[in-house]
């Protein structure tokens, strides 16, 4: 999929529709790098099994949705049909307006790049005395602190990455990994 056929799936009301109630009962992984540092902030990678999803389209509007309710903090149990094509309406369309197509190497440069960073800062972080709310630093998945180091999920070789965000200050990529679709966002808070 590239970033052309995505606007135009955008466009479609009835797949648009279709591809956000599914998206209502597909399980999404999110996989947290955090930090409390302001110009870092935090790394989050939201996944899907290829296994849960039709298609690759269906799958990045689902992590779409679940980032959205990730960061809204809005519990998806409460989400109603009627608030579907609002999110589509005001959210998700005018977000995938945004998407270009970007070079898988490019994308995986810029993925590892601020991975490797915020592991490092959490690592020095947790090794120094001077760490404060210790609980908001570390790599999490489904909210659950991991004490092993777990890999991000990184592009499969020669797969298309859609950015929707490639700012110095903001990264959004969709692409295909080994068994996920996956959303890497990443946006810093100075």
């Amino acid at each position: 999929m590239n970033a052309a056929h995505l606007i135009e799936l955008s466009h479609s009301e009835s797949f648009l529709s279709n591809a956000l109630a599914q998206s209502l009962r597909v399980s999404v992984d999110i996989l947290e790098f955090r930090t409390a540092d302001e110009g870092l902030c935090s790394v989050n990678l939201f996944a899907c099994s290829k296994n849960e999803v039709p298609n690759e389209a269906v799958a990045f509007f689902t992590l779409l949705n679940h980032a959205l309710h990730f960061y809204e903090e809005w519990p998806m149990n409460e989400t109603s049909a009627s608030d579907l094509k609002l999110i589509a309406n005001k959210w998700l369309t005018p977000e995938v307006q945004k998407a270009q197509d970007t070079s898988h190497s490019d994308a995986l440069i810029q993925i590892e790049d601020i991975t490797s960073s915020i592991h490092s800062r959490i690592k020095e972080k947790i090794n120094s005395s001077r760490m404060y709310n210790p609980d908001r630093w570390g790599v999490f998945l489904n909210g659950e602190k991991l004490s092993a180091p777990h890999e991000a999920w990184t592009p499969l070789p020669n797969c298309n990455v859609i950015a929707l965000a490639n700012e110095w200050n903001e990264m959004e990529f969709l692409y295909e990994a080994s068994n996920h679709f996956i959303l890497f966002s990443w946006g810093t808070g100075a």
